[in-house]
Order: C-alpha cells, then structure tokens, then sequence
C-alpha cells in the first residue's frame, strides 16, 4: 500500500516490469522535476522467492536507475 498527501498531487504510474508486488506515483517535487515514488514487497519465503521472481525484482531496479526516486522495500 502507498499512501500520499492529496495536496502532492500523485500520479499512479505502471511500469513495464511484471514484479508482481509493487506500487508507484509520480509527484511534483517543489522545483517542478518528477519524483517517483514506490514501494515493492519481496517475501522472504524460499518458495515465493524464486530466482525468476528475483530476476524481475532486478529488471525492476534497472527500469527506475537513473531516475529520481524514493523506494520502500
């Protein structure tokens, strides 16, 4: 779950990865750049982290690298 203030003004966004959880918005930061905000949940149990699913955890790292963001995972 993301909970954001309704005076940010967030945007979902859907990235194209298929990590199944995870969640992210977009705000305005006060300089007017985009931030994207998100949150993404890997189980710790062996049999729902397998190694594609980790696989898809890192594909999904690599989509946000280089953007301006704040992770919760």
């Amino acid at each position: 779950m993301l909970l954001v203030n309704n005076t940010m003004n967030a945007v979902e966004v859907t990235l194209n990865n298929r990590f199944t959880n995870q969640i992210w918005c977009k705000v305005k930061t006060r300089k007017g750049d985009d931030l994207l905000i998100g949150v993404c949940y890997r189980p710790p149990n062996s049999e729902f982290s397998d190694q594609r699913n980790n696989d898809m955890l890192c594909e999904l790292i690599e989509e946000v690298r280089g953007r301006p963001t704040f992770t919760h995972g």
